[in-house]
């Protein structure tokens, strides 16, 4: 018999993997804990803890403290370049996905940074919407919209409920937006916590989208993502001479 070379985490993860899949297991099912994986491989708990912590890091399974270890539920992924549909994204892997408006409110530019981002004066009204998006009831991403109040004069909360907010660009008129985002590492606020249900110090992602018609800007999000169930993707590109 051939002698396996590769690091004996690599070997546990590779069992694990087989494990779930020739049994057939779906999101939520367990499998074997740490200690049995120990006995199995005659192997130290940090080696076992490094090939499920891995498997954690790749999607494949998660841990929930004082439970045990189960397959992970699929995330939906963001496409870094492009636009996305949260609810399309959800349905696709049979997971409900759900849509709080948890303020919506129009008022006095209420900061220089959002006045320079929409080409605004001080006194210009902007109208200000946060969302908070859930899959199977479980908050995962708190977006914080800002569009100009002259460019949308008649949009009231009523109508988002129904229909997304690039249905209301298109009856407002709007046919092609372009822009750019910015992602980076983040620690939410007390707030973004609470929405988020999350504990103290458990990092984010936090990214932030400048929407334009032409030269114009229309929209200003800023989006804060909660990992677990989301996953950042994006598709890259390099020319060879």
């Amino acid at each position: 018999m051939a002698f396996d070379r590769r690091p004996l985490y690599v070997v546990i993860m590779e069992s694990v993997q087989n494990y779930i899949s020739d049994r057939g297991l779906k999101p939520g099912e367990q499998i074997p804990s740490e200690v049995e994986l120990m006995n199995q491989f005659q192997v130290s708990r940090a080696t076992v803890r490094q090939a499920m912590q891995e498997l954690e890091n790749e999607g494949i399974i998660e841990k929930k403290h004082g439970l045990g270890t189960f397959v992970a539920e699929p995330k939906v992924s963001i496409e870094m370049n492009g636009f996305f549909s949260f609810n399309e994204e959800a349905k696709k892997l049979n997971q409900t996905p759900h849509t709080l408006i948890t303020q919506f409110e129009r008022m006095r530019c209420p900061s220089k940074k959002i006045q320079q981002r929409l080409s605004l004066s001080s006194q210009e009204e902007v109208i200000m919407i946060q969302w908070l998006r859930l899959i199977d009831e479980d908050p995962v991403l708190l977006e914080t919209t800002y569009l100009p109040g002259k460019r949308f004069l008649y949009l009231h909360q009523e109508e988002l409920e129904n229909q997304s907010l690039y249905d209301v660009f298109s009856h407002s008129g709007i046919r092609m937006v372009h822009g750019k985002e910015k992602y980076r590492p983040y620690l939410p606020n007390e707030e973004e916590q609470r929405l988020l249900d999350l504990e103290d110090n458990v990092p984010t992602f936090r990214f932030s989208r400048l929407l334009f018609e032409k030269d114009t800007p229309v929209e200003y999000t800023v989006s804060v993502l909660k990992s677990g169930k989301i996953a950042l993707e994006a598709v890259i590109e390099k020319k060879i001479s």
